[in-house]
């Protein structure tokens, strides 16, 4: 059940004992890590998940990792973060820790006025949403991008690729 400020009883768990199960899980991540060199199949087993479905603003099922695996996703994305940021072009918002909304809008308002005293009243905006844009992306596509990012860092970074691959 949930706490009074919607923590789960598994959030509040884990934030009691958060030393001792962050500790366990580092162990755990480097038996992961030392055992893959010797056997590329042994990898880290991620939990069940937890199924909900919200209904604002719309309806949507969301599957929710366990807070260990959370942790694991959270690391994993700071270490890829570095790696990839330098990468996006300046107008990426989404997920970004010095970026979002606010700031989405305020380059919108600032490209307008450009706009604007550039080409004056013949200025056009065209306001597109790409419906089920994340759901349409081809995989093989992705996973060939981010294939030759990590081609183009073990160059760059020899020392680092081996355990980023871990």
């Amino acid at each position: 059940t949930a706490g009074s400020r919607g923590n789960s009883a598994a959030a509040i768990e884990f934030d009691l004992y958060a030393e001792y199960l962050l500790d366990e899980l580092k162990n755990e991540l480097a038996a992961v890590t030392e055992s893959r060199s010797t056997d590329p199949e042994n990898a880290y087993q991620v939990g069940p998940y937890h199924f909900k479905t919200i209904y604002e603003p719309k309806e949507r099922s969301l599957s929710i990792p366990e807070i260990r695996d959370k942790v694991v996703q959270l690391a994993s994305h700071d270490v890829l973060m570095l790696l990839f940021r330098p990468t996006f072009i300046k107008s990426s918002y989404a997920c970004l820790s010095d970026r979002g909304q606010i700031r989405a809008a305020l380059d919108v308002m600032h490209d307008l006025r450009c706009a604007q005293t550039m080409w004056g009243k013949d200025a056009t905006i065209v306001r597109a949403d790409v419906r089920k844009f994340f759901y349409n992306i081809d995989r093989d596509v992705l996973k060939r991008i981010i294939r030759n990012r990590f081609k183009h860092l073990k160059k760059k970074y020899p020392e680092m690729y081996r355990s980023l691959l871990r």
